[in-house]
C-alpha cells in the first residue's frame, strides 16, 4: 500500500472511532485494561517511530507516519474485540473463582512444563551490540550491532555514494534526503543506506533507465573505488533485474519475449539483458571518471562522519557534470536546485 496524507487522515479517523467511539464494557477491571492496553500500545508506536526517524533517519513522511496509525488502528481493534469477548468470561469468573482459579494454575504448570522440556528449541541469540535495538524490528538480524571493519566501510561509503552521484540526474534532492554508512551492522545486517526516493511521477523510457543506473551505481562505485564489492549489491542487482525486465518488455530493443516460450528465448532475453548492463555500466564508468574528485570526496566524508544530511549533498551534486545522453527522469534542468519539484518535473 503506498501511503498519502489522505490515507493517514483516514486512518487517524478510523483510530478515534475505535478508541472514543462504542459504549463501556460495564466492567471496571475490563475497561480499566482496555485503556492502559491502548496507551501502552501508543507509547510503543510512537517510540518505534521516533527511533526509526532518529536511529535509521526516515523522514517524518506518509509512509511512515501512515504505516504507525496503522498499527494504532490494529492495536485498537484487538483490544475492542479482546473487550467484547472478556465480559462473558469475566462474568464466568464472579460466578466460580475457585473453578477459574484452578484452570489458570494448571495452565500455568503446563507452561513451566512446555518450556523446562525444551519444546520451543533453545533461545534465540542476544545482540551483541551495546545499542538497544529499535523496537520496529520484528527479526533481529544475527551479525546485527556487529562493527564493520575499516575496509568494509570503506565499500560500503563508496557504494552508497555512486547511489548519491546518480541523483545529481534529479536536478535536486527531496526533503530529508540523507546518506548513512553506520559503525556497526544495523538490524537487517546492513551497514549503510540512501533515502529511496518516490518515483511519483517518474514515467517512460528515461525513468527506467535512470532507475537502473541508480541500482547498478553502488557496485560499479565500490569497484570503481576499491577494486572489488560486496555482497551488499545483491538486492540492488535483483532490483536492476526487476527493472531491466519491464524496460525491455515496454521498449523496444528487438525481439524480446515475455515470457519466453523455449530455452533458445530465453539465452535472447538473458544476451539483451547483459547487453544493457554492459551498457549502463559503461554509461556509469563516464559518470564516475567525469567526477572522480566528487565521488571521492563523497566517500571520505562518509567514512569520516557517517552521515551526510541534504543540504551537504546538495552542494557536491551542483559539482557534478552529467555525460552526454544521461537520463534526466524529471526534466532537463538549468543548474542543480535546493528546491524539489517532484513528480512535477522541471517544465
Amino acid at each position: 500500500m503506498r501511503w498519502t496524507w489522505t490515507s493517514c487522515a483516514l486512518a487517524a479517523l478510523a483510530l478515534v472511532a475505535l478508541v472514543w467511539g462504542g459504549e463501556p464494557s460495564g466492567h471496571a477491571l475490563i475497561d480499566a485494561v482496555q485503556r492502559v492496553a491502548l496507551v501502552a500500545c501508543l507509547v510503543l508506536v510512537a517510540g518505534t517511530v521516533l527511533v526509526r526517524s532518529i536511529v535509521h533517519g526516515q523522514g517524518w513522511g506518509p509512509s511512515l507516519v501512515g504505516r504507525a496509525l496503522l498499527a494504532l488502528v490494529l492495536c485498537a481493534a484487538a483490544a475492542r474485540t479482546l473487550g467484547v469477548w472478556a465480559v462473558p468470561v469475566a462474568a464466568w469468573i464472579d460466578a466460580d473463582p475457585g473453578t477459574a482459579a484452578a484452570l489458570g494454575l494448571a495452565a500455568a504448570i503446563a507452561a513451566a512444563a512446555i518450556a523446562a522440556s525444551g519444546v520451543n528449541g533453545p533461545p534465540a541469540p542476544r545482540p551483541t551490540s551495546h545499542d538497544t535495538p529499535p523496537m520496529a524490528a520484528a527479526v533481529i538480524h544475527p551479525h546485527y550491532g556487529q562493527p564493520l571493519p575499516p575496509r568494509e566501510r570503506a565499500q560500503i561509503a563508496a557504494h552508497e555514494a555512486g547511489h548519491v552521484l546518480v541523483c545529481a540526474a534529479l536536478g535536486g534532492l527531496p526533503p530529508n534526503f540523507s546518506a548513512v554508512v553506520h559503525a556497526t551492522r544495523d538490524t537487517n545486517g546492513e551497514g549503510g543506506h540512501v533515502t529511496p526516493i518516490e518515483r511519483t511521477g517518474m514515467d517512460g523510457c528515461g525513468s527506467h533507465r535512470w532507475f537502473m543506473l541508480l541500482m547498478a551505481a553502488g557496485k560499479q562505485a565500490e569497484l570503481y573505488l576499491t577494486g572489488s564489492h560486496s555482497a551488499g549489491s545483491m538486492l540492488d542487482h535483483s532490483q536492476w533485474l526487476t527493472e531491466a525486465d519491464r524496460y525491455l518488455r515496454n521498449f523496444d530493443h528487438g525481439p524480446y519475449y515475455c515470457p519466453p516460450a523455449s530455452e533458445h528465448e530465453a539465452a535472447g532475453n538473458r544476451a539483451m539483458a547483459a547487453a544493457l548492463l554492459a551498457e549502463q555500466q559503461a554509461t556509469l564508468a563516464a559518470l564516475f571518471a567525469r567526477n572522480d574528485a566528487v565521488l571521492r570526496e563523497l566517500q571520505a566524508a562518509l567514512i569520516e562522519r557517517g552521515r551526510l544530511e541534504r543540504a551537504e549533498l546538495v552542494a557536491r551534486l551542483r559539482q557534478v557534470v552529467l555525460p552526454d545522453g544521461f537520463p534526466r527522469p524529471l526534466g532537463r534542468f538549468a543548474a542543480f536546485s535546493d528546491e524539489w519539484h517532484g513528480g512535477n518535473g522541471w517544465h
